[in-house]
């Protein structure tokens, strides 16, 4: 073979190494390729190693890789990290959802301290950790214009008003005008707000058949009180929790530990509940039943009760309007750190194992959704005028701790 012809052959394999080459260069460019979608409520953070980092800003993030097995780590602000391994096939589509865990975290909200701090005398010290805790971060209120001749304050749920009381008289005071209006009750007996707070609840002589009689009183109506349910026999000693449409109320006439069902539009009562000491009630949010606190000894025969409800006091019993029977919880903790919640649950702080938990009343499943590990334990706990807020008062500070993130 002469050189000429070599030379051709010589450029002819080189020619075609060369397209070899670019088809399998624009291959591994353009054609390589897979697609994976990550589907989470955006923005997030995409981290594969040694190959890229991106954040998505779609609910459906696309990303064009090599096909190859990775380890990815998804990140989201307030929300756990997440690590997951996927396979991207050649010239397919891969799709993987994400799950945000949120992580709950608290704030201060305010020192209760410098509250206390604005008064000296007891009485009111007392009664201030009493209110309402989505009350105390002032609301315009000036503490130091209140009268200090009192026993026992209490203050309405939307702190705009307050019934302040010396032992014989109550006066219902108003936090925007300042003024006050004394309320011309007989008895001196304690006044309840509704869970509005705009109507007031109290039991009184009636001047014509001399029997005490419920009152509910207006605050837009204070002239016209009217007569609910009358009772045969003297009530001194009670508490009176309004449902939240205030359609019914529960009594708590407390040296007999009796619970009476007052049907506000029918004007009736009837004793439904009387075991034990009671201490405390509160109803569901529904108003188809309420929760007692107290000591019976229900829970003790519960064999999937906690070990602490077994000793402790604060035992919590379930009545159910709806089926008019009683179900003891298994768990014991004080009415102050229950939060009844929609659909049968409750918000319990729980002291047994030092965490927030939710409780499914229909099933008694517990699910921990807060461990205060760093925080003292609270005091009491409440729900706050936002839905994934829960407020609590640890020591001298008040707390939100949020459960979700805000809408």
């Amino acid at each position: 073979m002469t050189e000429e012809p070599q030379k051709k052959l010589i450029l002819i394999g080189l020619a075609l190494i060369t397209v070899i080459t670019g088809i399998a260069l624009v291959f591994a460019l353009f054609f390589n390729r897979g697609k994976l979608i990550l589907i989470g409520q955006a923005p997030f953070f995409v981290e594969i190693p040694n190959v890229k980092t991106i954040t998505c800003f779609n609910d459906e993030c696309e990303l064009v890789l090599i096909p190859n097995q990775y380890q990815i780590t998804i990140q989201k602000p307030q929300f756990k990290s997440q690590k997951i391994a996927v396979k991207v096939p050649l010239g397919g589509k891969t799709s993987h959802e994400l799950n945000f865990e949120f992580i709950p975290y608290t704030q201060i909200v305010s020192d209760l301290s410098q509250v206390l701090n604005e008064r000296n005398t007891q009485p009111f010290q007392k009664k201030l950790s009493e209110i309402q805790l989505k009350n105390w971060p002032n609301k315009g209120i000036n503490w130091a214009d209140l009268p200090t001749n009192f026993k026992s304050l209490t203050i309405s749920p939307d702190a705009t008003t307050a019934i302040l009381d010396n032992g014989k008289t109550q006066i219902l005071y108003n936090f925007s005008t300042q003024q006050s209006q004394l309320l011309n009750i007989t008895t001196g007996q304690k006044v309840f707000y509704d869970q509005a707070g705009k109507t007031l609840y109290y039991i009184d002589l009636d001047a014509k058949t001399s029997r005490q009689t419920l009152y509910s009183r207006a605050l837009s109506n204070l002239e016209n009180p009217l007569p609910l349910t009358t009772f045969p026999r003297s009530i001194k000693n009670y508490q009176l929790i309004p449902s939240p449409d205030a359609q019914k109320i529960l009594l708590l006439d407390t040296p007999i530990n009796t619970v009476y069902l007052i049907d506000t539009k029918q004007k009736t009562r009837t004793s439904i509940y009387s075991q034990g000491t009671i201490a405390s009630l509160k109803w569901l949010p529904e108003g188809d039943g309420f929760i007692i606190e107290g000591n019976g000894k229900n829970v003790l025969n519960d064999e999937n009760a906690d070990s602490a409800a077994a000793t402790s006091q604060n035992q919590l019993t379930w009545f159910d309007l709806n089926s008019n029977k009683t179900l003891p919880l298994s768990i014991a903790e004080s009415l102050k750190n229950v939060i009844p919640q929609a659909n049968h649950q409750l918000i319990i702080a729980s002291s047994s194992n030092n965490s927030l938990i939710n409780y499914n009343l229909e099933n008694g499943l517990k699910t921990q959704l807060f461990t205060f590990a760093e925080i003292p334990f609270p005091i009491r706990t409440e729900s706050s005028s936002q839905p994934n807020e829960i407020l609590f008062q640890s020591e001298n500070s008040l707390y939100s701790l949020f459960l979700s993130p805000n809408p």
